[in-house]
């Protein structure tokens, strides 16, 4: 089972299963996962399952989406996060 591995400088280190087919990643409690780190936008991204593995597409959001610390606009995911000291990585 695929996980979501979470490093926030504003919370402690998380990792969490993903079982469902879509998983919103933002800031605010209206997604699935919340990130509290104002370098993360309201609606930063989505995580789409395909099969066994999943995509990430950024919402065009502030501080962008970096798939293995690289800039990307979706595909298949092994990392991903803001590419600057002191933001939040995260990695599946």
């Amino acid at each position: 089972m695929p996980k979501l591995h979470i490093l926030s400088p504003s919370s402690i280190a998380t990792t969490i299963e993903l079982t469902e087919k879509l998983i919103t990643v933002g800031r605010t409690g209206e997604n699935t996962i919340r990130i509290e780190d104002t370098n993360i936008s309201s609606r930063h991204g989505i995580l789409v399952k395909d099969g066994d593995e999943y995509q990430l597409h950024d919402f065009k959001s502030t501080n962008g989406t970096f798939r293995q610390w690289r800039a990307d606009h979706g595909g298949k995911i092994e990392g991903w996060g803001l590419d600057s000291p002191g933001l939040s990585r995260i990695a599946v």
